[in-house]
């Protein structure tokens, strides 16, 4: 399911602790909801946590992650939980270290454990700059970051590049909002002041936020 690997990169973090709701649409229908929370740490990492409940085809599927990059935009540590109940009841539970050659995996599922280490490729480096893009540092229209970034769906390394497209005013939920848009092979991101999610477009699937009412 590739919409859960593709999260981690698509996910800006904010300055301060913070968190969203968002309406999950596979394939044109309704499947969930998902929480997307985001903060930075007092060693300057960006700290990422993905929580969502699904309903797809004959299942229910239950995910829950976490991603750690340091202040250099590059991973230094994954766990993504998935839990399927119903017609595919099955369990997978990957948690992947890093080092300077590369990922260190732990992969339980259904019961079962294995390790792996991935290298990663001498080019280009695993610095994502994007990571950091509205949380410390403002992108001029058109830049792009080129970074490999680890896919926790084939556990193996990606390279992807990320273009900032400039602003556009939009509306979400009835809310007449500016975002900032971004785009990389693996979707387009529209995200607001603060590098939190508005709205997130993948291959089969979108994802929007829900405003709380106040």
């Amino acid at each position: 399911m590739k919409l859960f690997a593709l999260l981690v990169g698509l996910s800006l973090a904010a300055l301060s602790s913070a968190q969203v709701r968002m309406e999950v649409t596979i394939d044109g229908h309704k499947a969930g909801t998902a929480t997307l929370s985001q903060r930075r740490n007092p060693q300057g990492e960006k700290v990422v946590e993905f929580n969502a409940v699904l309903d797809i085809g004959e299942n229910s599927v239950t995910i829950r992650s976490e991603s750690i990059f340091n202040p250099g935009g590059a991973p230094t540590r994954m766990f993504q939980n998935r839990t399927t109940s119903g017609k595919d009841h099955s369990t997978r539970e990957i948690i992947v270290s890093f080092d300077a050659d590369g990922a260190n995996v732990v992969l339980l599922e259904n019961g079962d454990r294995s390790t792996k280490h991935v290298t990663a490729p001498a080019t280009p480096s695993r610095d994502d700059a994007s990571e950091f893009w509205f949380l410390r540092d403002s992108p001029d229209v058109g830049t792009t970051s080129t970074a490999a970034r680890f896919n926790l769906d084939t556990l193996a390394w990606d390279t992807v590049n990320t273009s900032f497209k400039g602003t556009a005013r939009m509306t979400i939920g009835k809310h007449r909002v500016n975002a900032n848009i971004t785009e990389s092979e693996e979707g387009k991101a529209f995200v607001d002041a603060e590098g939190l999610p508005l709205r997130l477009e993948l291959t089969n699937t979108v994802m929007e936020r829900i405003w709380e009412k106040s």
